[in-house]
């Protein structure tokens, strides 16, 4: 037998022996870790959208759009209703419900 079987066996032999412990409890902490990180995501991700929600108000207002104020009053950063829960993603549009509180068409 070579050299190179000989640490090739060797390394099977030793892999063969090893086995994985605490799976559950690194998955649990992975569970957690991500529990964490979703709160600081979320508010970061609708921090950066602040920008564009304020240029969609100022083009509304620069084009002239603004008749009863209905629409620039429902702009706001939203949740994509279509995305999967553990990814959200955010969105600049009109509230659906804001119109209904204000009585104004949209």
């Amino acid at each position: 037998m070579s050299f190179r079987n000989k640490v090739r066996a060797k390394k099977y032999a030793m892999a063969k022996k090893s086995k994985m412990t605490g799976a559950r409890e690194i998955q649990r902490n992975f569970r957690a870790m991500q529990a964490s990180l979703n709160t600081p995501m979320n508010e970061a991700s609708r921090k950066a959208l602040r920008p564009t929600l304020r240029q969609a108000k100022d083009n509304l207002k620069a084009n002239g759009n603004v008749e009863t104020g209905a629409l620039l009053s429902t702009l706001s950063i939203l949740r994509d209703r279509e995305a999967l829960k553990d990814k959200p993603t955010y969105l600049v549009g009109p509230n659906s419900s804001s119109h209904r509180r204000t009585g104004k068409p949209i």
